[in-house]
């Protein structure tokens, strides 16, 4: 999936206020293997977004993780959050006052660097092995995300990366805005993909989107639009390259 600034013609047809209907996909072997993978993967995978009156991205993940006999000293969440913008610029996403919570028995010291356009959270003991399995919260928040045009204003957000290596039995992201929504769309598979996701649809303020059985260096990107003036005139933060 790519999370431009701007979306093809596809998707801007969808946010005149239509609901994209959830698409029964066909031919892929590679993310319709068991309900239930086999050796280290994700169990679920939930991400809830809430779009605030200023602009910004209130973020939490829930990753449902079984290492499944495997001992790691925890795992690592990468997040994008610089782009090429132009010749001169790069574009940012400020993520800030990041958290993380681990279920009972789970170390949850974590880590934060940056490289490569990507924000690395490293969660775990360094002294300490798991394994089994064990649920992350993840919480930040995220500046300069949305997208402003002429008719709407809109998030195009990479809610589920594509750098695990681990397959994810089923995700889920919910969007929540501060107005009702003028349209939706989902995609899911690799870096790149346009395949519509099996759950898309829209109620009032909030979206959900859901898709079983993402092989490793799949994810999902999600779109909302909004009505323009619920949120300050969205502008790009850009860092001279």
């Amino acid at each position: 999936m790519n999370a431009r600034a701007r979306l093809g013609s596809l998707v801007v047809a969808t946010l005149i206020g239509a609901t994209l209907a959830a698409a029964a996909l066909v031919g892929l072997a590679a993310t319709a293997a068991s309900a239930q993978s086999v050796g280290e993967h994700i169990n679920a995978y939930d991400v809830a977004i809430r779009i605030e009156r200023d602009g910004s991205l209130l973020v939490v993940e829930r990753i449902d993780y079984d290492f499944d006999g495997v001992s790691r000293h925890g795992i690592f969440r990468d997040i994008p959050n610089r782009l090429l913008y132009d010749k001169r610029y790069d574009r940012v996403f400020p993520i800030e006052h990041i958290s993380v919570q681990g279920s009972e028995g789970t170390p949850d010291k974590f880590k934060v660097t940056n490289g490569g356009g990507e924000l690395h959270i490293k969660i775990g003991d360094p002294n300490r092995t798991i394994t089994g399995r064990h649920t992350y919260t993840i919480s930040y928040r995220v500046r300069g995300a949305l997208n402003g045009f002429a008719d709407h204003d809109e998030l195009y957000w990479n809610a589920i990366g594509t750098s695990w290596e681990v397959p994810i039995d089923s995700a889920t992201v919910q969007v929540t805005a501060p107005s009702t929504l003028t349209g939706i769309a989902c995609f899911q598979g690799e870096t790149g993909s346009t395949l519509e996701c099996s759950q898309a649809r829209a109620d009032g303020p909030t979206a959900t989107f859901g898709q079983a059985n993402l092989s490793p260096y799949q994810g999902m990107t999600v779109v909302v639009g909004l009505p323009k003036g619920v949120v300050p005139a969205p502008a790009p933060i850009l860092k001279e390259r």
